[in-house]
């Protein structure tokens, strides 16, 4: 027998006694459904694949369209057996075990992403027993320290840095990174989701954190149909997510959903903390209600975060970005009488402030996400300037203002006075890297 001969033997051998492993998961289920109703392992905490029963024609949907690297084979008489790395996409219909009387019975199991670690898990992490129909027995399931994050919202400035900010954690394989994305998903860091359609509690089940940053960007003159567009991407996507999310079979420990400093309306002087009054306005309308929307979520048990973001200073786009241009051309000024507050946080304080809030199980309901020190516009003009190395002699009157972005959004973004605190991540300990203009626009621009 020739070396590649024995090699093909033993990679044959090996997988007949991985198969032999798997069948006897496969008869452990069948036990399960044979008894019929709902079954849930209470110990499983961290999921990070799905082991998913169905009968052979539920679906006709061709192997690619699920993964590349699932196990399948006939095992238990009407049904197929899959391990898959990755759940579902958005239009992938198995998630159940339909058995002959067309009831769904929940099963879901959960184990490693990676198929080796999923059979090497079969001799590690699982400690048989034996069924209750035969003989008595428990069934243990050993709790795996992946950490499961969905986030909506990537493409912005604050979901990229959220994104680039667990790259070390990727690399340690200790967190894995799902997107919702609009459109067909890609890959099975993916999920295909419309905001304004509701979601199956399916394909998004199983994760230990959701960050949900989507909403459609305030840039533009608010014509009536870009404000229905700035409503609906905010509200009817919050609802949708936070619905299927309270449905799911497996819920996430902690829902982190964007809200704005907007929510106050414009305030002159008043010092305004979480349990502060909403203001009125567009603005702090859209909050209000976008803040409702996560409610369901919250009442299912879900530890709900509301995130009341500041004026982000981003070096990748942004309020920042816009700005820019005319003060490096040496053309900016204040913005109207320059006596409005502006709450502002550096980019990397949201994303360290989201990671504080995401871990820190005493936080929940509205948090203010803005610096420790806001500063009324005039200041913040001249500090952009100084970092620049520009003068900041050219006002920019509040007329000029009303015409080149619109009466409404030149009073509700650029002229409001909301003077905000961040209590609730002081009180919880949290440090921020940036608690001066100048220094967070040193770090960004300087």
């Amino acid at each position: 027998m020739d070396r590649v001969t024995r090699a093909r033997t033993r990679i044959f051998n090996e997988t007949i006694a991985q198969v032999r492993q798997v069948a006897f998961l496969a008869d452990l289920a069948q036990q399960i459904v044979s008894g019929g109703g709902r079954q849930r392992f209470s110990g499983v905490q961290h999921p990070d694949a799905m082991l998913i029963l169905e009968r052979p024609h539920a679906t006709g949907r061709a192997q690619h369209d699920l993964l590349t690297a699932a196990f399948q084979f006939q095992r238990v008489a009407r049904f197929q057996l899959q391990f898959l790395a990755q759940r579902f996409g958005d239009d992938d219909a198995a998630c159940f075990v339909h058995n002959e009387a067309g009831i769904h019975i929940g099963i879901i199991i959960w184990v490693h992403p990676l198929i080796n670690a999923i059979l090497r898990s079969f001799q590690t992490g699982f400690a048989w027993g034996h069924f209750p129909s035969k003989r008595a027995g428990i069934v243990r399931i050993r709790r795996w320290g992946v950490e499961r994050i969905l986030v909506s919202g990537a493409s912005g400035p604050i979901g990229k840095a959220l994104l680039a900010s667990f790259a070390s954690q990727l690399e340690r394989q200790d967190t894995q990174i799902v997107r919702l994305v609009r459109g067909r998903a890609r890959d099975a860091a993916q999920i295909a989701w419309d905001p304004l359609a509701p979601m199956s509690p399916a394909v998004v089940s199983g994760f230990d954190a959701v960050v949900h940053l989507a909403g459609e960007n305030l840039a533009g003159r608010w014509t009536a149909e870009k404000k229905k567009q700035i409503r609906d991407s905010r509200v009817l996507g919050t609802r949708n997510l936070a619905a299927a999310l309270a449905r799911t079979a497996i819920k996430p420990r902690v829902l982190l959903c964007a809200s704005a400093v907007g929510f106050y309306g414009n305030r002159d002087d008043e010092v305004l903390r979480e349990e502060s009054a909403a203001g009125q306005g567009f603005l702090a309308e859209v909050c209000r209600e976008w803040e409702d929307a996560s409610r369901s979520a919250a009442e299912a048990g879900i530890r709900t975060v509301n995130l009341r973001i500041g004026l982000v200073l981003s070096a990748q786009g942004g309020a920042l970005g816009k700005m820019l241009t005319p003060f490096r051309l040496g053309l900016g000024g204040r913005m109207g009488p320059g006596r409005q507050w502006w709450s502002w946080i550096h980019v990397n304080d949201i994303v360290s402030g989201i990671q504080h809030a995401m871990r820190n199980q005493e936080i929940s309901g509205p948090v203010n996400l803005v610096a420790p020190n806001p500063v009324r516009n005039a200041e913040f003009t001249q500090a952009l300037a100084s970092v620049l190395r520009r003068p900041a002699i050219f006002p920019m009157p509040e007329f000029v203002l009303r015409l080149a972005f619109g009466k409404q959004a030149a009073e509700e973004l650029l002229l409001a006075s909301q003077r905000v605190e961040p209590g609730k991540l002081l009180a919880s300990g949290y440090k921020f890297r940036f608690c001066e203009l100048r220094t967070a626009l040193e770090d960004l621009v300087g």
